[in-house]
This record gives structure tokens, C-alpha cells and sequence, in this order.
């Protein structure tokens, strides 16, 4: 089965491996307080949330203000950052595989 390339935020990688060591790569920039502000990198981030229905009914109406790094007792993970100060932790391997099946769908559709 070929490897079948992976948009995240206009960014297109060749397969969802590459897509994954990215998004690794990001996790590992910084120390798990600081806060993501590149714009391309939050760009991601925030399509990758929002790629699983489950996590936006988790903001239960809060707002997302940023996006950072966590290092929660099972691993390292990113985080949305709420505007009650609280964070919602999230897996970029289960986002990104909700992603590349909700792209499948829709090139199915077309």
C-alpha cells in the first residue's frame, strides 16, 4: 500500500510518518511551559484539535488562547491553552489520524 501524503494547515508531508516526526520535532523545541507562538506551528496545532470532535466538546465552551507543551505522567503531549487557565491536553497520534481520515472522506467525496 503506498504511503498517501498528509495536509496539516497548508503544509503537506509525503506520508503521515513525516507528518509525525514534525510534529515530534515541535514537541521537543521547547521545555513543557513554554508556550507555541510560531504561527505555522499554531496553525497545526489548532487543526489537529479540532480534527476530533471528542476534544472540542471538552472546551465546553471555553476558549482556546494559545498553545504549549505538556509532560503529563504518561508522555509528553501539546496542549491548548484555555482561557480559564487551564490547559486541555491532547495526542498529536490520535488528532493526526482523525485528520488523515476525515481528508480520505472527503476525497472519497469529490
Amino acid at each position: 500500500m503506498p504511503k498517501k501524503p498528509v495536509t496539516i494547515a497548508n503544509t503537506t508531508y509525503p506520508s503521515k510518518t513525516a507528518a509525525k516526526a514534525d510534529l515530534r520535532r515541535l514537541l521537543a523545541e521547547g521545555g513543557p511551559d513554554d508556550e507555541i507562538t510560531n504561527p505555522e506551528d499554531t496553525s497545526k496545532l489548532d487543526e489537529l484539535f479540532h480534527a476530533r470532535q471528542t476534544k472540542i466538546d471538552e472546551l465546553k465552551g471555553r476558549k482556546i488562547v494559545g498553545w504549549g507543551r505538556e509532560n503529563t505522567t504518561v508522555h509528553p503531549c501539546f496542549a491548548a491553552l484555555l482561557n480559564t487557565g487551564e490547559k486541555l491536553h491532547f495526542s498529536y497520534p490520535k488528532s493526526l489520524d482523525a485528520l488523515q481520515e476525515a481528508q480520505a472522506t472527503q476525497s472519497r467525496q469529490e
